[in-house]
């Protein structure tokens, strides 16, 4: 059984909300730090869930985080938003962009996917 999500168990943030799925692993870790970093966000404003352990949607994502990101990496359930958009392309859902990808797993080893999110996330955050 999925748990809730409790704002108390991690790190609050305005700036960037990373959710891994399936198939991720937090051995990625390194991989994923250089990104937070590479798009100007500082790494103690940055929150990894593991969406697969929590019952969460786009909104309450939004009501506890208040982020400016949100990445969806692998196979995450967050409704019905988030299941239509396509991979490596932005949705903005009340201020806050969206962009599913694959699994950190998968960026580390795939440069095309990896150089994708990167152009995607330029657009995105204007840097």
């Amino acid at each position: 059984m999925k748990k809730m999500i409790d704002e108390n168990e991690y790190l609050t943030s305005d700036e960037l909300r990373l959710l891994t799925g399936k198939g991720s692993s937090f051995l990625q870790i390194e991989m994923l730090n250089k990104l937070v970093l590479a798009c100007k966000f500082l790494l103690n404003d940055t929150v990894y869930l593991n969406a697969s352990e929590v019952n969460a949607t786009i909104s309450m994502l939004q009501n506890i985080y208040q982020p400016k990101l949100i990445l969806a990496m692998g196979e995450v359930n967050l409704g019905a938003h988030l299941n239509m958009l396509p991979k490596y392309s932005a949705a903005e859902i009340n201020n806050t962009y969206i962009i599913k990808t694959a699994t950190p797993l998968r960026l580390e080893s795939s440069k095309s996917e990896k150089e994708t999110l990167w152009k995607t996330l330029k657009t995105s955050l204007n840097i």
